[in-house]
């Protein structure tokens, strides 16, 4: 994660002509695309979607952003000076391709290999399910068979509860 980045902005400049490998942006390009990556990891490991796992999911990255814009913004400055050593960092850095580019570059770098793990795992050693799904992959849950019955075509019998 650190390498990919310094090593694309070892000596680059931005437009105005400032050094583009400062501390500061090195660090915005690591922990938005650490962001990135962690949710959509999330987002593979996920089986089961529902309402709250697409809005915790999706909107701490989007919660990311005007996270970033407030904590690095003057007026969080003028009331700690000490504390916000970042100040306009994010309003620099967003605008910014190379910052961009290198999100998307760290982000499919590190999802990749566990892409490819996940399919070479799923081929070379699949699971019970898997092969399941390899037999019968078009009638792998019809509700319509089963009467409406998951797991079971027998009718079930009722519970004195």
């Amino acid at each position: 994660m650190f390498f990919i980045p310094y090593g694309a902005l070892y000596e680059n400049v931005d437009s105005v002509g400032l050094d583009m490998a400062d501390h500061q942006f090195v660090a915005t390009v690591i922990a938005t695309a650490m962001i990135f990556v962690v949710n959509l990891q999330i987002a593979i490991d996920t089986d089961y979607w529902t309402g709250l796992n697409h809005f915790f999911t999706w909107g701490s990255i989007l919660a990311l952003f005007p996270f970033q814009f407030a904590l690095y913004s003057d007026g969080l400055y003028n009331l700690i000076t000490s504390q916000f050593p970042f100040v306009g960092v994010a309003r620099t850095s967003y605008t910014s391709p190379t910052l961009w580019f290198l999100v998307l570059l760290l982000t499919v770098t590190c999802i990749m290999p566990v892409v490819f793990l996940r399919v070479l795992y799923s081929a070379l050693w699949p699971s019970y399910l898997d092969k399941i799904r390899q037999r019968n992959p078009k009638n792998m849950l019809n509700v319509e068979k089963m009467n409406g019955h998951y797991g079971s075509t027998l009718p079930r019998t009722e519970s004195k509860f």
